[in-house]
């Protein structure tokens, strides 16, 4: 059932970003801004994958937050979602188009997908090291 829901949202979510965007603009090339910002958010999944690993190690004190991963997930559950969630950003990043000062671009563009990206990865990755979880690789 979670699996139907996840399908269901990126496909909402692709959908909702593509309604306003011509062919050519899919898949642009990245400039060194959109690198910097995967760059800076692949950093921040890493942490975050660190420490939902150090989670699942640690059943008797923690528990996940996460809805697609369970309560209390396994190392192997973690590492796939991961393995999954990380390309899945690199390529809805550069699917997005670049950011323009005029229409609809100003507000669906990759700069914004990122910010986004960083605000809620950073937020989770700090109230994890505020409350104590530790991370394991």
């Amino acid at each position: 059932m979670r699996q139907i829901i996840v399908e269901i949202a990126v496909v909402l979510v692709l959908f909702v970003t593509a309604i306003p965007c011509r062919a050519g603009e899919w898949f642009a090339p990245l400039n060194k801004e959109d690198m910097a910002w995967m760059g800076a958010n692949t950093a921040l999944f890493g942490v975050d994958w660190g420490q939902t690993r150090y989670i699942a190690f640690h059943p008797d004190d923690w528990h996940e937050f996460n809805p697609l991963l369970g309560h209390h997930p396994s190392p192997g559950t973690v590492n796939s979602q991961f393995a999954v969630a990380i390309p899945l950003y690199w390529l809805t990043t550069w699917a997005l188009p670049p950011k323009e000062d005029h229409g609809y671009k100003r507000i669906v563009n990759r700069e914004t997908f990122s910010i986004a990206v960083t605000i809620a990865e950073g937020a989770n990755v700090c109230n994890n090291a505020r409350v104590g979880i530790g991370m394991r690789f």
